[in-house]
């Protein structure tokens, strides 16, 4: 009887240290099971950003809000190495098409609102640019009749040497230009800046609502003959400011402003075959003129 005694209680320990190892075992599956949940709910929330196919940026977590955004694409499309790229168009140089720039925008509200809609699984995006390629090509130069569909002609005090002079170079910078079915014309971007380095002089120009000399005078009355022949050809007008002061060289509401950096004349051809500008000076009678021709 005593050995039977002890065989039970010797069978009663082992299936206890076997039911402690058991219990071990479990509480160390369960939480091994606990981290790898806790690893999955907390994902890398930083925003992968791709042009194309290539990794071109990776936003933290912490930008990842409205404001930030907002002020990030901003950046990246307009800032001094943006994105955004005016279509600036080609000229007839009487040999070939130069100088043409094609028109880039990045779509800064669709970039914002694609990261901010990104699910916690999934932090990639892709830049959304906006290409427009220039469609003038040299061959349109043979299909221009040579027809004038728009003109433009005003007077300017022709004993005014730095006016003059800064007339012409403007609308020598113009002249030849040849716009494609679409294309857009930017006046700022096709003179450029006006600087004593590219040989524009001073003149009287209206500044704040006066009267005063600044570098570049008299490009104005430039940039308010062409627009007048691109409302007589019937060409889309995108951009045009009025000046704030009365001018002598065409009727009032007739005129078009241009200043670097902030106001331009731009327009485009909306019609189904392509346009060339010319433009020049008489200096005999103190003229500036341009057509628009197909």
């Amino acid at each position: 009887m005593k050995h039977f005694l002890a065989l039970m209680a010797f069978a009663s320990i082992c299936v206890l240290a076997a039911c402690g190892s058991g219990e071990e075992r479990v509480a160390a599956s369960v939480s091994t099971h606990e981290n790898v949940v806790l690893e999955k709910t907390i994902p890398d929330l930083s925003v992968t950003v791709f042009l194309d196919e290539e990794e071109f940026d990776k936003l933290p977590v912490e930008l990842v809000n409205e404001d930030d955004l907002r002020k990030w694409a901003r950046d990246l499309a307009r800032g001094k190495d943006g994105f955004d790229q005016t279509m600036i168009p080609a000229k007839w140089n009487g040999q070939e098409l130069v100088g043409g720039q094609d028109q880039i925008t990045l779509d800064e509200q669709k970039l914002v609102e694609d990261i901010l809609s990104l699910s916690v699984w999934e932090r990639e995006v892709t830049l959304p640019i906006n290409r427009q390629a220039i469609s003038a090509r040299a061959d349109d130069i043979n299909n221009i009749e040579n027809k004038t569909i728009g003109h433009g002609r005003t007077s300017y005090n022709k004993n005014v040497s730095g006016r003059v002079e800064n007339i012409r170079l403007s609308t020598e910078s113009v002249d030849y230009v040849v716009l494609g079915s679409g294309d857009t014309f930017t006046f700022n971007g096709i003179v450029g800046e006006r600087t004593k380095e590219r040989g524009y002089q001073v003149a009287s120009v209206i500044m704040d609502g006066d009267f005063t000399d600044g570098l570049g005078g008299g490009i104005c009355q430039t940039s308010t003959t062409l627009y007048n022949a691109v409302l007589d050809a019937g060409l889309t007008v995108l951009e045009r400011h009025p000046h704030s002061l009365p001018v002598g060289y065409v009727e009032e509401g007739m005129d078009a402003m241009v200043s670097w950096g902030s106001a331009d004349l731009r327009f485009r051809n909306d019609f189904d075959y392509p346009v060339v500008i010319r433009g020049g000076v008489d200096k005999e009678k103190g003229e500036v003129w341009f057509d628009i021709r197909k």
